[in-house]
């Protein structure tokens, strides 16, 4: 039998939101803005002669106090330096941020989670896949 603690039921219902795919391309540097009104499954292709940098920011949060998730496949076409600056408030396993360095045809997730409607998120880097 699961063990429930108060609260994780309303939790686990609203982290059921909409999972819709949208599809970011990345060339140059800049800010690229993850709306979360369209959804909370972001695809970012990063392509050939794009080596710069990529901030990301989040709006449309969920309403104060509400907990959720956004997930970011991160592909890349070929061998380049990219870099990506997360949101200041990303507390990230061992304190470092994933570097993806020179990174040919692989595919990274990032799983960014938060308890309190974007003041605190915690980020999760899943290991490179083979696109």
């Amino acid at each position: 039998m699961p063990l429930f603690i108060s609260g994780d039921i309303d939790y686990i219902a609203k982290m059921n939101r909409p999972h819709n795919k949208t599809d970011i391309s990345v060339t140059s540097s800049g800010t690229k803005d993850l709306d979360l009104s369209v959804g909370y499954v972001f695809v970012v292709t990063a392509s050939a002669g794009s080596a710069a940098a990529t901030t990301f920011t989040l709006s449309n949060k969920p309403s104060a106090g509400t907990p959720f998730e956004v997930i970011i496949y991160i592909k890349f076409t070929s061998a380049f330096a990219h870099t990506f600056t997360w949101p200041t408030t990303t507390v990230w396993p061992g304190a470092v941020a994933p570097s993806f360095g020179n990174t040919a045809t692989r595919t990274f997730i990032i799983k960014l989670m938060s308890p309190d409607s974007g003041s605190t998120y915690f980020g999760e880097y899943l290991s490179p896949f083979i696109s």
